[in-house]
Order: structure tokens, then sequence, then C-alpha cells
């Protein structure tokens, strides 16, 4: 692995009273030594509904001053009542009014506390030394949940994916592989010293045009640290930046790879595809190109380019995790199960923590095997790994209720509805089955109006809806649901379907015909 600078002189910041001084940077440390000193800087901060995580910047006498994103902080009328949890369990308040985001469309803000205690503080490295390919760390606190009910400490391993020069909206402009949660934002990005070279602040992730929010692209992004210290004095910080050396060389390729990522997250795939088209005729070994060019492929349903630009990224890079679960993904969607089950072990095998991997592998082998049981091995890694997954909550629903665990189904639909801000008709059917499956056809209806509310096309939602009017004596309306369950087939269909022919059977059964 390449490392992101070797030894070299620079100033950083010392011991309890903030001063700046000169020091020799030691060599390259372990990622125990990393994780270790990450922890010991950095906090959990808990607001009224949100949690973050910050990094100890700076301290004079009793005042801690943290570091974080300013989307942490973003609650003005709570801004007196965050609570900060240091390493040692010790938990203090925000100082009233001591919040302060920096100048600018930069996402980053200041919150200060006071303790006695000695809390270290964050070296800081050089950030304008970070090229693609380099090792670099990220800690902080995901959010607690109903199994894991108090936040624990992550530290998470990966490489730059670019460092671009070029700045996006919030001042992110550091892409890099790190598998981060929700809860994280605001935590310290790490370099092979353990010194601080950036805030992270998003694990970037599909968005459909409704808003709704899917799996992870493998991209996460970070406000390196060159960009906070010019603005550090206008808050009230005095952070002198580490001494000059030569800084990498821009490189084109990551410029475009990063404006094609913008361009991914607003869902323009087209706009994408000639940004990681430019960024691999500057580099034609970008593994994380083709990476993506691969994936706006298979967004915009090119399927055969897609599979050429994952298998090149691998080629190139055979420990890309991401390039795996992405080539699985295809393969699952074309019930290709043996072969995405393989693509998601490689994925686990280079990345333990690797949600997505996973989620897909659990679906292959419940579909391949028939095995509701075999599939929710693998979906409770995922929440495991991340109990906030939301299609990890929707795939183990769908699993409980083939396994007819209808009061589990129940619980899950529950924990993805609770989850999602789009909601999901499919979810309120599954849900709508499993309510059924207990002869609570009442409750069952209920969800089925919601999930046609959504989405009134949803022809086996009819058809479920008009079986549960059927266990309550009501005919006429079952009979009405199941015609126009008929309907919706054979027009999306253009013909009789095995699932017309059940509806015409059914309704034959109760004395009714398909008009």
């Amino acid at each position: 692995m390449t490392k992101l600078f070797q030894p070299f002189t620079s100033i950083v910041l010392l011991g309890t009273s903030g001063a700046i001084a000169l020091v020799q940077t030691a060599t390259a440390k372990t990622p125990v030594e990393i994780n270790s000193t990450a922890k010991a800087m950095t906090v959990m901060i808990s607001g009224q509904n949100d949690q973050g995580t910050g990094v100890i910047v700076q301290h004079q006498g009793k005042v801690y001053t943290l570091l974080t994103a300013a989307h942490v902080l973003k609650n003005e009328d709570f801004k007196n009542k965050y609570q900060i949890t240091t390493s040692d369990n010790r938990q203090y308040q925000l100082i009233p009014g001591s919040i302060r985001k920096v100048d600018g469309d930069i996402d980053l803000a200041i919150g200060k506390f006071t303790a006695t205690t000695n809390y270290p503080v964050a070296k800081l490295g050089n950030s304008k030394l970070l090229s693609g390919g380099t090792e670099i760390y990220v800690g902080g606190f995901p959010a607690a949940t109903e199994t894991i009910t108090e936040s624990v400490f992550v530290f998470r391993k990966g490489e730059v994916s670019a460092s671009s020069s070029k700045v996006f909206a919030g001042g992110y402009s550091l892409i890099y592989s790190n598998d981060t949660l929700s809860g994280m934002s605001g935590g310290p990005v790490l370099n092979s010293e353990g010194e601080l070279v950036a805030i992270h602040g998003k694990g970037d992730r599909e968005q459909s045009s409704s808003g709704a929010m899917g799996a992870k692209t493998g991209f996460n992004l970070g406000i390196p640290i060159d960009r906070f210290l010019p603005l550090a004095k206008k808050i009230g910080l005095n952070l002198d930046p580490p001494i000059a050396t030569q800084p990498a060389k821009p490189s084109p390729a990551d410029d475009y790879l990063a404006a094609g990522l913008e361009k991914e997250r607003k869902n323009d795939y087209q706009g994408a595809l000639i940004e990681y088209d430019r960024a691999i005729e500057a580099n034609p070994r970008y593994a994380d190109a083709y990476m993506g060019r691969g994936f706006a492929n298979y967004k915009l349903g090119e399927r055969s380019p897609a599979l050429t630009d994952f298998n090149t990224a691998i080629a190139l890079n055979p420990k890309l995790a991401r390039a795996y679960v992405n080539r699985g993904n295809m393969r699952l969607e074309s019930k290709d199960w043996k072969y995405a089950i393989m693509d998601y072990d490689k994925a686990i095998e280079i990345d333990a923590n690797s949600v997505e991997a996973y989620i897909g592998r659990g679906v292959a082998r419940e579909s391949w095997f028939n095995s509701p049981v075999g599939g929710m091995v693998d979906l409770n890694m995922a929440l495991i790994i991340d109990p906030r997954s939301l299609r990890a909550y929707h795939h183990r629903a769908d699993a409980r209720l083939s396994n007819l665990e209808f009061k589990g189904a129940i619980a899950d639909y529950d924990k993805a509805l609770s989850l999602s801000k789009v909601k999901s008709a499919s979810d309120y059917t599954g849900r709508g089955l499993a309510k059924s499956g207990l002869k609570d056809y009442v409750g069952a209806i209920a969800d089925y109006n919601i999930s046609l509310g959504i989405d009134p096309n949803r022809a086996k939602t009819y058809y479920d809806r008009g079986i549960s009017k059927y266990e309550l004596n009501d005919k006429s309306g079952a009979i009405k649901d199941l015609q126009q369950a008929y309907k919706l087939l054979v027009s999306k269909e253009k013909g009789k379907s095995s699932e017309a022919n059940k509806i015409i059977r059914r309704l034959k059964e109760w004395g009714a015909d398909v008009s």
C-alpha cells in the first residue's frame, strides 16, 4: 500500500495548553495504534433527535473545542442542549452559544465544552498530500438502535478514491472507500500517521427520483482539513497548518471522478458517464472510474457495458469490494444466483463489513436454495453491522413472510417503514400479508389501502385486498378488487398470465366473471 507521505517535520497541536509546537512526525503507525489515537480524541454528539461525531482540535485551560460537520449541529433551537460523550464515557454539555458554523458553503462547525479531565487533541496532517489509493481511516459513533442500544466507537479502514481539486456543495472534495454508518458524520479521517486530514460527512447512497435512499454506492465524502484551516481564525481558533511540503500532483482523473459522482448523486447518469469517460481517458488504469462508469451504465439499463466495466475494475484492482458487489447485484437481478453468490463471497472476503454484500447474498441464497432461513443468516449479519439498514429490514421482512414468521415480518416492516423517508408500497403490502396470515384482516386491508394510495397500479395488492375482504364476508368488494387486479395484469402483460388465470379461477369459485 502506498503511504500518504514519508516522515517529515511538521507543526501539530500538542498537550493541554492548545499551543502550537514543532515536533517530528512519527513513522507510519499500525491500524491498532491509529484506532487508539482516533478513539481518544473523538466524541459522540447527541441532540434531541440527532446524533453525530466530533473530534477535539483545541484545549485551552478547561475549555475543549471540537470540530464536526455543521449538519450534526443543525438544530439551532436545540444548540445549548447538545451532549458530548468522551472516550472515557463521561458526559458534558456544549457551552451555551459556543456553536459556530464555518463561513461560506462549508459543512463544518465547532462547539465547546468544559472538562477538568485531560483529553488528547488531534494532530493535524497535510490533506494536500492525499492522492488516490492511499490508506486512510475513519472513526465515529454510529447511531444506537433498538438492537444495539448504546452507540460504540467504530473504526474503518479504506483508501482514497479521489482527491479532487474541484470543490462541491458543502466543501466536499475528498472521496474514499471506507464503509461508514449513520451517526459517523463529523468524525475524523486520519492518515497512516494518525493525523487528522479531513472531516467525514457523507456516505453516498443511491437515490431514486422520488427521493428514496437506497444501497450505498461505495463512495464516501469528506472535507479536507486544509479547507478549514484558513477559516479557523474567523471563528476563534488559532490553528497553524503543518509545515508546507510538496503537495500531491493534481490529478485531472480525480476531478472527473468527483464530477461524475456529483452528477450521479443528482440522478444524471448520462452526465456521469461523460465524466467517467474523461477520467478513464486521463488515467486508463483508474479502477474506481471503471466502477463508477459501470454503475452509471447499470442504472441506464446498459447491462453489457456495465459488466465489462465491473470486470475491468476488478482486473485493475482485485481488492475493490464494491465492484464485486455491483457485479453481484447485476447477476442477482438476472437470477444468476450461483455467480451472484460468488461475487458477494469475494466482496465479504475483502471487506467483512460490506452490508450490501451480506444483503445481496442473503437474497440470492433465499432465491437459489429456496431457503428463507439460509438467507436470514446473512440479513441478520447485515443488521449487526448496520442496524439502520432500511434494505436489510425490508428483505428480512420478506424472508420472514416467506417462512410464515408473521409477527417477525410485521416487526421488520414496521422498522423499514420507520426508517424510510419515502414510504414503500411494497412494505405496506408485505405487512398486510403478514397481518392476513395472523387473520387480522381489518389491519391487512388498512395496509393494502395505504399501499394502493401510493401506487394504484399494484395488481397483486388488489388481489390480496380482495382475499381479505372475502374473509370478512365482503364478497362484492372482494370481486371488484379481483376484477381490477385482472384488468391491471392483462393490461401490463398484454395477455393472460398464470397470475391472471389464478384470478379467473378464484372469481369462478365465487360465482363471478372477470368483466
